[in-house]
């Protein structure tokens, strides 16, 4: 259903409801006022397409192709029997695709082609069948009844009008079950069992007075006096087509030329020929307003052969050739009936096909889509392994080195404790005070490069765990330098070499203290470990960026490691001599990720280093007080 605004969409609304009353009504009326059917059907029809509501299409296309072929117009049937076949068939409506399948199996019966009517009454019985629905079923089953009666396999056609009226029984619908009454009493009559047949119509008219269904009762009626005048009880017959008229004018059917048909051969019968004719006259007028073709047909060739026995050749021959005409224009209908529903059923066929090559392009797409996924799925998770096992081999070979450099740096000061060790134990009395405090200063000295190598170690792995505090606050610039500085010194027991300059508005900025304390301190621990000169440092604060300066003039760093010396234990190949760990920088690289700041190195062999941190500050900086 199309939207544009709420108000169109209820609109919509109220028009389905509307198709749905519509409907509802047309149930109530079907079996006695075929014309006023058609009426509200079209209602209903031109209402349901207005809303796309195709339910609604299609059941209002098959209830005027069912009041046509009541009416005994299959010419008009056929139409919306076919156009409520391809609205069903286009949207997917199984079951009002049965419906459709039954009007359009009548079309055929009444064109006699009765192995086109049978096949479309079996797709009618599988969708029931498939769906359980119990009225389709018991309709089919009728149906093909009915058209077995016309075949040698007449008692296989009452077997199975008698199973759709056991299902109409369970259902409580016994009102349905006079559609085939009609048929079993005309395929008695034909077969000369008059008895049996007027049994049969006396059902068929009890269970419409049962059920209070005109046409029931009038068809019933009609062919009780059929039975009669078979068997010459002309009195009984006219009493019986007297009633049938009465419930006609009372219930405005349209079935009096049925009615007036029977009472002609009826006169016919009685050799009463001039009240046939008049009979079979009004007959005709009556079925050319209503345009019942198949009753004026037999109108006019009764009507012809009356006039032959007066002696009125000319009126014979007039009806004669009527009757022909009539014969010629429902084999033409037929004709065309037929190309138009093949016409209707291949371009059903077509779109079904492009729906089914539709479905298999969607299938196929759906299909591709879900293999590139689960490819997809194990691309990526090769890669995650792939990344897994990488970093599971970068650590292994991070602790390779660790446990390597860890073994070469303990060597020199675990020696030295040692021997130390053994001066103090061995020669304890020998040694004044001043040695004893030498010695034990040594050891004291050791123990602190082992601590900071395993502080270094535990940065580093705290680090790639991303285990540092990120903790900011509020911090004197100057002081956070000056403290760095004796860290600095401290460390490397170099003092004095180090100059250093601030330029800053505000001396009170927003950071991460410890983290801050760190990268300059092993910058500057860098720097005096790697060269003997004075050490620069410069340190400027603009705008929200702090920017962090180391210079100095040692031995500097080959140009193809200058960016290895960031990996954790990594050592340049030009620093042998001078003692490390390899983890300072690491440590700065990771401080300095942890700020998202970045840092710079550029450093040329024997000339020196220079090292830039630029670190961005939040708005947060306050004075401090």
């Amino acid at each position: 259903m199309s939207e544009n605004s709420p108000s169109a969409t209820q609109e919509a609304l109220n028009q389905i409801e509307m198709v749905d009353t519509l409907l509802a009504q047309i149930e109530s009326i079907r079996h006695d006022n075929y014309q006023h059917v058609i009426q509200l059907a079209e209602d209903a029809h031109r209402m349901a397409l207005q809303s796309e509501y195709w339910v609604g299409v299609s059941k209002s296309l098959y209830h005027m192709a069912d009041s046509y072929l009541r009416l005994g117009n299959y010419a008009k049937a056929s139409v919306p029997a076919q156009q409520s076949l391809i609205t069903a068939r286009t949207h997917g409506l199984a079951i009002e695709e049965a419906y459709a399948l039954s009007a359009l199996s009548g079309v055929y019966s009444y064109l006699g082609d009765n192995a086109e009517s049978t096949d479309l009454v079996f797709q009618q019985l599988m969708i029931a069948e498939a769906h359980k629905h119990q009225i389709l079923m018991g309709w089919a089953y009728g149906d093909l009844g009915s058209l077995y009666l016309q075949t040698d396999e007449w008692e296989k056609g009452l077997g199975l009008i008698e199973k759709s009226n056991a299902i109409f029984d369970a259902l409580g619908l016994e009102e349905e079950k006079y559609l085939w009454y009609f048929d079993i009493g005309n395929f008695y009559t034909d077969r000369g069992e008059f008895a049996k047949a007027y049994e049969v119509f006396e059902s068929m008219y009890q269970l419409g007075s049962l059920k209070n269904v005109s046409e029931a009762k009038i068809l019933g009626l009609t062919g009780m006096a059929k039975a009669k005048s078979d068997v010459h009880e002309f009195s009984v017959a006219h009493t019986y087509i007297d009633h049938a008229l009465s419930i006609i004018q009372a219930s405005n059917s349209l079935l009096k030329c049925e009615v007036f048909l029977e009472r002609g051969k009826i006169y016919a019968r009685q050799s009463q020929l001039e009240a046939a004719i008049i009979t079979l006259t009004n007959t005709l007028e009556l079925a050319t307003q209503t345009q019942h073709w198949k009753v004026l047909m037999e109108a006019q060739q009764l009507l012809c052969d009356l006039y032959e026995k007066t002696g009125d050749y000319q009126q014979a021959l007039i009806h004669h050739r009527a009757y022909h005409k009539a014969r010629d224009k429902a084999y033409n209908d037929r004709s065309n009936t037929r190309t138009q529903t093949l016409q209707t059923m291949y371009e059903i066929e077509t779109v079904r096909k492009e729906a089914e090559i539709n479905q298999l392009r969607l299938q196929a797409a759906e299909h591709e889509l879900e293999e590139y996924k689960q490819a997809e799925a194990k691309r990526l998770e090769m890669e995650r392994l792939e990344l897994t096992l990488a970093g599971e081999r970068e650590l292994v070979t991070i602790k390779e080195r660790i446990l390597t450099r860890i073994s070469h740096e303990f060597r020199t000061p675990l020696t030295i404790i040692r021997t130390s060790m053994d001066i103090l134990t061995r020669y304890a009395n020998r040694l004044n005070e001043e040695k004893r405090q030498l010695y034990q200063g040594k050891i004291d000295e050791q123990f602190k490069s082992i601590e900071k190598l395993l502080n270094d170690i535990s940065v580093v792995l705290r680090a790639d765990n991303r285990q540092i505090s990120k903790m900011k606050e509020a911090v004197s610039l100057s002081d956070i330098c000056r403290l760095a500085m004796r860290n600095a010194q401290f460390q490397t027991n170099n003092h004095q070499r180090i100059e250093m300059s601030v330029d800053a508005e505000n001396d009170a900025i927003w950071i991460e203290r410890e983290i801050l304390v760190e990268i300059i301190t092993h910058l500057l621990s860098n720097a005096l470990k790697f060269s003997t000169d004075i050490v620069h440092m410069k340190v400027q604060v603009k705008q929200d960026n702090l920017s962090i300066q180391v210079i100095d003039t040692g031995i500097g760093i080959p140009t193809d490691e200058q960016q290895k010396v960031f990996d954790s234990l990594y050592r340049a190949s030009n620093n042998d001599e001078v003692p490390g760990n390899g983890l300072g920088l690491t440590i700065v690289r990771d401080y300095i990720s942890l700020t998202s700041g970045t840092i710079q190195l550029q450093s040329t062999p024997n000339e020196g280093t220079t090292v830039l941190v630029n670190i961005p500050l939040t708005q947060e900086s306050t004075d401090i007080n």
